[in-house]
């Protein structure tokens, strides 16, 4: 019946959009240079993005941040939020976004224990309205 249009499912079963989609995780040891936590930080991008198409969505904006351990050296928590031009589910500029905000908020010196990317401001992507 769903192939002849005919919905077979009620709409309050059908899953909801997501509002945000986030990816972090822990490393198994501290991470110290900046390039490793560009390559971390490229992965959840893209899986958050792969996530997003899935989803038929576009993110405006995108955070990143940075975490170190609470109970060796000095606790750092620091976050950043790009504003994107205009909204994409595309891994390329997602990416770049999240590498400048991520320089900015790198400090040397601190061993990172945490890194994570949040993609908000989701809107349909027939509903995208270009940047002009």
């Amino acid at each position: 019946m769903e192939l002849e249009g005919i919905s077979c499912l009620p709409l309050d079963q059908a899953p909801a959009s997501k509002k945000a989609i986030a990816r972090s995780r822990s490393f198994g040891t501290p991470v110290t240079a900046l390039d490793q936590l560009q390559e971390a930080t490229a992965a959840y991008t893209a899986s958050a993005a792969q996530a997003l198409r899935k989803q038929g969505s576009v993110a405006a904006c995108l955070q990143v941040s940075l975490e170190t351990s609470r109970f060796s050296g000095p606790y750092y928590h620091k976050g950043i939020t790009a504003h994107l031009d205009s909204p994409t589910a595309a891994t390329g500029p997602l990416i770049r976004a999240a590498h400048q905000g991520l320089r900015r908020i790198f400090k040397e010196g601190l061993r990172y224990k945490r890194a994570g990317v949040l993609l908000t401001g989701l809107s349909p992507q027939e509903q995208v309205q270009l940047n002009l």
